[in-house]
């Protein structure tokens, strides 16, 4: 009977654990790993509680709090003034408007794709879905070259104010350097120096710091101009010099007039009316693929894949859908033509404002002109003080520095406000019936009166 129950236990062991011996191998390789996981987490038994406290770092340790205290193995800078020696390549802000423009990485990719659409067989090549999807890429690349034109203007004038500023640094420079070198020749005669020594040698290594970081933004935006103009020696054989007299005039844009030819010639709006009229049963994936790139979101409602709707008849619920599409196109429509409307008023409102700043900086490198020119009146008459005069030419040149802000600032927003209404890329001949950088330009790099069609909607 033991013999007989021992077979029989044998059997069930077989039976629940498996009968062969791989599968009895995987059972006792895989089983103390669960079970040491269960107790790694306190699970003895079951039913146990398995919540665990925070796990430190397996290289993290308990140690004391203590000073940062970093120890600095560099060479002393020289606080010489000097220019450096660099090749400069002049460019106007037109024709830098125009090289962002055709040198637009994406819209060059859109022409391949306008291409490889062009090359297929004719009846692929004059079907409506790919009419639409010409359509969508010759407006979509006037947009990326319109939004490529502001960003380089952007940097231009970026790049105009850090090189001026530059300059009145160095000038800052140069009269800390013969202030100190007056005080040191007192010092030398026995006199005692006066406390201003200090603030002086304060002052002159904040404007080589000063001068340092501007001279990092001069290299950092000639890599990223480089990068937009296809000019890749920017920033390493030479570097490009804004040509420009930089005026501002006081300007009054009708901002109703300013938005009207906003929604005329805007590419970003007038892809969204080419394409509304056009969408169907047919060309429905397409034009899904639009509303896709403002929002992935949209058209998730499609189950079925592009091929099988494509292959598949023309149903009454497809039709039902395109009339729905339809109805998005019209709200999105809406909500971009009031996005560009936002743009283009708040970069007349920065217009104002900016021209406003720059005259009150105007004025306030009048006040201080005219006291460092009583100081120096004051200094022939032998009353006037050398520190005195040297601390109003610092204020004078702090006064520079914020005006040329201002001034460029200020045309950064007239970009601005030609990139909202779409203008940048069609004033340098770029349109969406002539997209490609071998197009025509007849309006390339001119200004909006020679333009007629620049100054009232088509």
């Amino acid at each position: 009977m033991s013999r007989e129950l021992a077979g029989r236990k044998k059997t069930g062991d077989n039976e629940a654990w498996g009968r062969e011996p791989g599968q009895r191998l995987l059972v006792s390789t895989f089983l103390p790993i669960l079970t040491s996981l269960l107790l790694a987490c306190g699970c003895r038994h079951l039913g146990s509680d398995c919540r665990q406290g925070p796990v430190e770092p397996e290289a993290a340790r308990v140690v004391q709090r203590a000073r940062i205290d970093p120890d600095s193995r560099v060479a002393p800078v020289s606080l010489e003034v000097a220019i450096d020696e660099r090749v400069y390549w002049g460019m106007t802000p037109q024709e830098t408007q125009c090289r962002a423009a055709e040198k637009s990485g994406t819209a060059d990719m859109m022409e391949k794709e306008h291409e490889t659409l062009e090359s297929q067989n004719c009846l692929k090549r004059n079907s409506k879905d790919t009419r639409m999807k010409k359509t969508m890429l010759r407006h979509s690349s006037v947009e990326a070259r319109n939004v490529a034109a502001g960003t380089a203007l952007e940097l231009y004038f970026r790049l105009a104010e850090l090189e001026a500023k530059s300059d009145l640094l160095r000038d800052g420079l140069l009269v800390v350097r013969d202030a100190l070198d007056d005080l040191r020749k007192v010092k030398e005669q026995g006199f005692k120096v006066p406390p201003e020594f200090a603030k002086l040698q304060k002052q002159q290594l904040e404007l080589a710091a000063d001068l340092a970081r501007t001279q990092l933004g001069i290299q950092q935006i000639n890599g990223e101009l480089g990068r937009l103009l296809n000019w890749h020696d920017l920033g390493l054989h030479g570097y490009l010099w804004p040509l420009d007299s930089f005026n501002v005039s006081e300007t009054h844009d009708d901002p109703e007039a300013a938005v009207a030819l906003g929604m005329t010639h805007r590419a970003q709006l007038s892809l969204i009316r080419a394409v509304r009229d056009d969408v169907d049963a047919k060309t429905l994936p397409t034009m899904l693929l639009l509303l896709r790139s403002y929002n992935g979101f949209l058209g998730m409602s499609r189950s079925e894949s592009f091929i099988s709707f494509m292959g598949a008849g023309i149903t009454p619920g497809k039709h039902k859908e395109a009339s729905q599409r339809r109805q998005q196109m019209d709200d999105m429509l809406r909500e971009q033509e009031y996005v560009v409307s936002q743009e283009i008023r708040q970069a007349i409102h920065t217009i104002v404002a900016k021209t406003t700043l720059v005259s009150l900086g105007k004025q306030k490198i009048k006040i201080a002109r005219d006291k460092l020119k009583d100081l120096e009146d004051e200094k022939e008459r032998g009353v006037g003080s050398i520190l005195e005069i040297s601390g109003q030419r610092l204020i004078l040149g702090q006064a520079q520095g914020e005006w040329i802000q201002e001034v460029m600032a200020w045309h950064t927003a007239r970009a601005k406000l030609k990139q909202a209404q779409g203008l940048l890329a069609l004033e340098c001949g770029f349109s969406p019936e002539h997209p490609w950088a071998d197009s025509g330009k007849s309006c390339a790099v001119q200004s909006s009166a020679s333009c007629p069609e620049l100054t009232k909607p088509r």
